[in-house]
C-alpha cells in the first residue's frame, strides 16, 4: 500500500477518509431513514385536489423536479402521515423498479409527504454533505452494487431500510466532500446547459 493510503473491508483508500455504514452519516433519530405510507394509506380516494400538501413519488426523483406532480392530500392526511414528510435537505431515494435514483429536497418546495415507493434520508450535516452523499448513492459503483446484490423481489427489484442501513460508503472529511460535491454540480451544471 502506497503512503498516505490504507486498507479497509472496500479496498484502499486516502488515510483520512472512513468507511462507515449509513447509519453513521444520518441525524440521530428514529426518522432519519424512513419508507414512505403503506399504499393503502394513500389510496386514490384518499387523494384531495385542492389539498395544501403535495404528495411526491418517482416522477419527481427521476427527473430531479420537486414541482411536477398532481397528487395531493388534505391538511387532517397530512397530519396523520406526518412521519412521511419531506424537508429541505432531504435526500430521497427510489426503491421500486428502478432502484437507487435520488434527489435532495430543494429549498423552495410545496409542504408535502413522500409516498410509497420513495425512502427519504435526513443526514447528519456533521459528519457528510447532503450533496455529497447524492452522489455517492446515485453514481457510485459501490453502492449501487450493494443495492443490487441486496435487493429483493422475483420480477422488480425494491430496497428497503434494513438494505438502505446496511450500505457500506466512503466518506472524505467535509471540506473534500464540499470540493467534489461542487465540482459535480457544476459538470451536471454545464451538461443540463449543454
Amino acid at each position: 500500500i502506497r503512503e498516505g493510503y490504507k486498507q479497509t473491508e472496500i479496498g484502499v483508500i486516502p488515510e483520512d477518509w472512513e468507511c462507515c455504514v449509513t447509519a453513521q452519516i444520518l441525524k440521530k433519530n428514529d426518522l432519519s431513514i424512513k419508507i414512505g405510507p403503506f399504499g393503502s394509506q394513500l389510496k386514490k380516494e384518499k387523494l384531495d385536489v385542492n389539498g395544501p400538501y403535495k404528495v411526491y413519488g418517482q416522477e419527481n426523483v427521476f427527473k430531479n423536479n420537486f414541482t411536477i406532480g398532481s397528487r395531493f392530500i388534505s391538511e387532517e392526511k397530512f397530519t396523520e402521515l406526518r412521519s412521511c414528510e419531506l424537508h429541505e435537505g432531504d435526500i430521497v431515494i427510489s426503491m421500486m423498479g428502478t432502484i437507487g435514483k435520488c434527489a435532495i429536497v430543494p429549498k423552495k418546495y410545496q409542504p408535502g409527504i413522500m409516498d410509497s415507493h420513495l425512502i427519504r434520508l435526513r443526514i447528519d450535516t456533521d459528519t457528510a454533505i447532503p450533496d455529497f452523499t447524492k452522489y455517492v448513492i446515485a453514481e457510485s459503483e459501490l453502492i449501487q452494487q450493494q443495492m443490487k446484490n441486496l435487493s429483493v423481489g422475483g420480477i422488480m427489484s425494491g430496497l428497503s431500510s434494513n438494505i438502505i442501513k446496511q450500505l457500506i460508503f466512503v466518506i472524505p472529511p467535509i471540506s473534500e466532500q464540499q470540493a467534489i460535491a461542487t465540482a459535480l454540480s457544476d459538470i451536471d451544471g454545464l451538461i443540463n446547459s449543454l
